[in-house]
């Protein structure tokens, strides 16, 4: 009987052991196949994404035109377009409004003790103010 459970033993740890050995083969497979499909997702990414036709290199930001961008499709081309023209549109409107910023900054119609707000850059704080003597009309005509 003891020959028995032995022989037993034996059969469940060879099954094991065949069983651990199949579970790293397949692991083994698992990794390969990770690095394979890893590999096509790049090779994707690449031919699918904004890159050189010919050399598949990414393109640059600052040097890739308009014009090149219409090679995926005309929406693509005109929404960079509007985004460069913008820009130029916004940059050219901060040039303009400086001027009067940097002016109604440097007035003076803020109550004195006022630290740097909102306030002082409205049309508000445009020019300098008077010294008006402070107090009621019967104290101003007293003194």
């Amino acid at each position: 009987e003891k020959r028995n459970i032995d022989d037993s033993l034996k059969c469940v740890f060879r099954e094991r052991d065949a069983a651990e050995e199949e579970l790293r083969r397949l692991q083994a497979e698992c990794r390969k196949l990770d690095k394979e499909v890893v590999a096509a997702a790049n090779r994707h990414t690449t031919r699918s994404s904004c890159a050189d036709s010919e050399s598949l290199r990414w393109r640059s930001v600052l040097w890739t035109s308009t014009a090149d961008m219409g090679q995926f499709g005309v929406g693509i081309q005109l929404y960079f377009e509007l985004v460069k023209n913008l820009g130029m549109a916004f940059a050219v409107m901060a040039l303009f409004a400086f001027p009067l910023f940097a002016a109604n900054v440097s007035g003076t119609m803020l109550p004195s003790g006022v630290v740097f707000s909102f306030a002082q850059t409205t049309i508000g704080n445009l020019g300098t103010r008077p010294n008006f003597p402070v107090g009621t009309p019967a104290e101003v005509i007293q003194d």
